[in-house]
């Protein structure tokens, strides 16, 4: 979870962590992984808040900025979402955030900034308006902002279903809509035949196209334009055979240091500001310089940045969408030991709220503990484990689509010769009298509450994404009051 990895304040876990979940995605076949997530929460009932760094935005911006190059070290492309200002799921189709330019610089932008800055290949504009205008149409953001200003050379694509538009989309920086038809098996598409229309007819510049696709490559000697080509075959080449990624950023300059040939044996050193879209390129000979200019670097050239032209790279070996079906899931497991790193962060990042000495003897040996309950000693024989939590999913790990429920968690374990007593059943009055009777006989309790959100679509115990409240669910905050009172 990128909660979890953020609040262990911690580079290293953070960029092992995008790295180990870049290698799986690139083992399954998958060429764009949609991620990370760098919304602020600045509601706190936001459902999709796990999903996030935080909302302190350095703390987001440089999480953001270790789980890009993670990623993209791995080979896979990953995807700054959602731009921006989406902070609610509830109704997040209808609304709009009415944000000024300071506190977008300031708060809201500063993680996407700080992904372009590790080279992130793709972004994903979100579903609600900005100042009125739908994000996956909102030039101000994407063209002025994101592309311009903040020098993003990757590609917008829309989450899907966010497209509304072809020329309001083109225009306003959509490079790519997803799934591709308007709605699921639609089978239209805002771009498709409509985009080739406006193509033909000339409302929609075809350099815009080119644009999207792959771009414009344009290089020039003493002045004089001496080669124009499509810029997937040159300038993607450049970018994704030749300069180290990550770029090395000093100030608002970086520099990028590469031998090419162009055919004309140059080798050169380039440097661009991010503020706009020129690279100047000189031979090494005062009398002999040449410089060109990369108008954009979208889709082909993440594609090839992340090295996926090679013939070695893994074809898609999964689907999502039919997990039964044998003749499209080969079952490649690509866990390796990514355990680890799931263990580790989970130790560096939980919260410990409180550990005091307990009042009580234990039951069995009568004797005082003196020291703070945790860590446990090893000399408890008698244990309760109480809470939802600490329950498989009572219809097993995928009882729930989407992961759209909340009836236990997926696994759990404890040592054979310590005798556990469980109480899993939701907490009526009647079960907590029975609770706080057996944890009066316990050495130790371990009590597991939950609660759950996620997307608008998603309605888990009656919460439409964004939670109700914020207290646990399944009557658990009564529960942890009940056993510690015994």
């Amino acid at each position: 979870m990128a909660l979890m990895a953020a609040s262990t304040w911690n580079r290293r876990l953070i960029r092992e962590r995008g790295l180990a979940m870049g290698r799986e995605h690139v083992g399954k076949g998958v060429n764009v992984a949609l991620g990370p997530m760098m919304n602020m929460g600045c509601i706190a009932q936001e459902g999709r808040n796990w999903e996030g760094f935080g909302a302190d935005p350095f703390l987001a911006g440089e999480a953001a900025y270790e789980t890009v190059l993670g990623m993209q070290q791995a080979g896979i492309t990953a995807c700054a979402k959602h731009f921006m200002f989406n902070e609610q799921e509830h109704k997040r189709t209808t609304t709009s955030s009415f944000v000024d330019s300071r506190t977008t610089h300031e708060i809201y932008g500063h993680p996407f900034l700080r992904s372009v800055m590790a080279g992130v290949g793709s972004s994903m504009c979100s579903y609600n308006a900005i100042n009125s205008t739908y994000a996956c149409k909102n030039s101000p953001t994407i063209n002025a902002l994101l592309k311009s200003e903040y020098g993003f050379r990757g590609y917008m694509m829309s989450d899907w279903q966010a497209t509304l538009s072809t020329f309001g989309s083109v225009a306003g920086g959509l490079d790519m809509t997803m799934p591709g038809d308007i709605t699921f098996d639609s089978e239209d598409s805002y771009f498709g035949v409509n985009l080739t229309e406006y193509v033909r007819n000339g409302t929609i510049p075809e350099e815009r196209v080119d644009d999207m696709a792959s771009g414009w490559f344009r290089w020039f000697r003493n002045g004089v334009e001496v080669l124009d080509v499509e810029r997937w075959f040159l300038a993607c080449w450049l970018l994704a055979s030749r300069f180290p990624f990550p770029v090395h950023v000093f100030g608002f300059f970086f520099l990028l240091e590469a031998e090419v040939e162009l055919g004309m044996g140059y080798g050169f050193l380039a440097s661009s500001t991010l503020a706009n879209s020129r690279v100047f390129m000189g031979s090494g000979l005062l009398d002999d310089v040449g410089w060109a200019v990369f108008e954009s670097t979208r889709i082909l050239a993440a594609w090839y940045l992340a090295h996926q032209d090679s013939p070695s790279y893994p074809s898609t070996n999964f689907n999502a969408f039919n997990i039964p079906d044998e003749a499209t899931n080969e079952r490649v497991n690509v866990q390796a030991d990514h355990y680890k790193i799931v263990r580790e962060i989970g130790r560096a990042g939980i919260v410990l709220l409180k550990n005091e000495k307990p009042k009580q003897k234990f039951p069995h040996t009568n004797t005082d503990l003196d020291r703070p309950a945790l860590p446990l000693t090893g000399r408890e024989r008698a244990v309760l484990v109480a809470g939802l939590d600490a329950a498989p999913q009572r219809g097993g790990p995928n009882m729930f689509s989407d992961q759209g429920g909340n009836e236990g968690i997926w696994r759990w374990g404890g040592e054979p010769s310590t005798l556990f007593d469980w109480q899993f059943d939701d907490f009526t009055p009647s079960a907590l009298t029975s609770l706080r009777s057996q944890a009066a006989r316990k050495d130790a309790a371990l009590v597991f509450i939950n609660c759950d959100s996620g997307e608008q679509y998603l309605s888990p115990d009656r919460n439409e994404g964004d939670r109700k409240n914020l207290t646990a669910w399944d009557n658990g905050h009564t529960l942890v009051q009940t056993i510690a009172s015994r």
